[in-house]
């Protein structure tokens, strides 16, 4: 398990990989953690292994990140491009996007189809994109 908490600062060079190759990975957000764009070290959250993140912080993303079938139990504020590749991707808490933000599902040739799961109403302010190019792709609104 990781926890971020405040502030917790990342640096160096490289990717912090959160890819457990037996277990899911689970990080927890004491506080609100902002990545920002083309920031060092990037966060790998891809792989065949889950990985959950939880609150009680938000998730700033202002770069770009890529689930690939992973879930976020802590509020998701959305301001720069969110991929969800695969299937079983959940944002479970509130969700904010703002204008010039994206949202892309994208299904992938090896792994199959891709699908989001959003718990919570919401209004999308930037892109929603549906890459299908490859594969079926699906995006699933559980509330409002």
């Amino acid at each position: 398990m990781t926890q971020f908490g405040s502030p917790t600062l990342l640096s160096g060079q490289g990717t912090i990989s959160f890819v457990s190759s037996a277990t899911p990975s689970i990080i927890n957000l004491l506080s609100d953690f902002d990545y920002a764009p083309g920031a060092i070290p990037a966060l790998d959250f891809g792989g065949t292994n889950r990985v959950t993140i939880n609150g009680p912080g938000t998730f700033i993303n202002e770069g770009t990140i890529r689930f690939n079938g992973d879930i976020m139990n802590a509020a998701f504020d959305n301001r720069g491009t969110f991929i969800a590749e695969w299937s079983g991707n959940q944002i479970n808490d509130g969700l904010l996007t703002s204008a010039g933000s994206t949202i892309r599902v994208e299904g992938n040739g090896i792994y199959g189809t891709a699908d989001l799961s959003i718990a919570t109403s919401w209004s999308n302010k930037g892109l929603l994109e549906f890459d299908e190019s490859r594969l079926d792709i699906s995006i699933v609104c559980l509330s409002g």
